[in-house]
């Protein structure tokens, strides 16, 4: 049976869906098969970040039974192991009882299921129901923080199982300067367990904007390859710098 692992946040832009693709690829090259499940709306961005192709339907459709899921899930190009099934082009309420039965039979079919949910409380709720691990990635700002906090409590709220915070886009020099929280403010604020921390990085740009893989060498590879490590139960270091 697949692991089912949730990416949430509290806004959008803080890195929820790139840290989706991230993880995947080094699952696949784990030799794992992973699925994507997107949520947000029309945007499509997992194909910008696994550079994937393109496919006629979506969430929506497999849900309302306008086709099968085989005929929805695209294929990334990282990876033969990695397809991503896109969100609808509107905004539709998730109901649990479509969804269930959809995520059941991908467990069976896949190792991993990233599910890349959208902030509403709605989409979280449902999703967070079937998740092994729920993960909240945020910023370090002062809005960031908060609206994590928010998500925290729902799915602490909700019983949710592991919750664990992903801390993105974090600058040493803005902690230092005082321009932006340190990680002990926020894991204390926020009130989740951390699991990783990643830095700004021009390596994390370059290949989430052009949908590359990352250099196994990199600061970057290592900060992913280690948060898959404790999401799979090793005692791995948490490192940034």
């Amino acid at each position: 049976m697949g692991k089912v692992i949730m990416i949430s946040s509290g806004k959008d832009g803080v890195g929820k869906s790139s840290l989706a693709a991230l993880l995947a690829e080094v699952y696949c090259e784990k030799g794992k098969t992973v699925l994507i499940i997107e949520f947000e709306n029309g945007l499509r961005s997992q194909n910008l970040y696994v550079n994937s192709t393109d496919s006629l339907f979506d969430l929506s459709d497999v849900l309302n039974g306008r086709c099968e899921l085989d005929d929805a899930v695209a294929t990334s190009s990282l990876s033969a192991k990695l397809k991503v099934l896109f969100a609808g082009n509107t905004r539709e309420s998730l109901n649990r009882d479509l969804f269930e039965p959809l995520l059941l039979t991908q467990v069976d079919k896949y190792d991993i299921v990233l599910i890349d949910t959208d902030s509403s409380d709605e989409t979280i709720s449902v999703v967070s129901s079937f998740s092994m691990y729920n993960l909240i990635v945020s910023t370090n700002d002062r809005s960031g923080i908060q609206d994590s906090k928010y998500i925290c409590d729902l799915l602490y709220e909700k019983n949710a199982p592991n919750v664990r915070l992903v801390l993105n886009r974090i600058k040493p020099d803005y902690i230092k300067r005082g321009a932006a929280s340190n990680l002990d403010d926020c894991i204390d604020t926020i009130g989740a367990q951390l699991i990783g921390v990643i830095p700004e990085n021009i390596d994390l740009a370059y290949s989430t904007n052009n949908g590359k893989r990352l250099n196994k060498k990199s600061l970057i590879h290592e900060i992913i390859s280690n948060i898959t490590e404790r999401l799979d139960g090793s005692n791995v270091p948490l490192s940034y710098m």
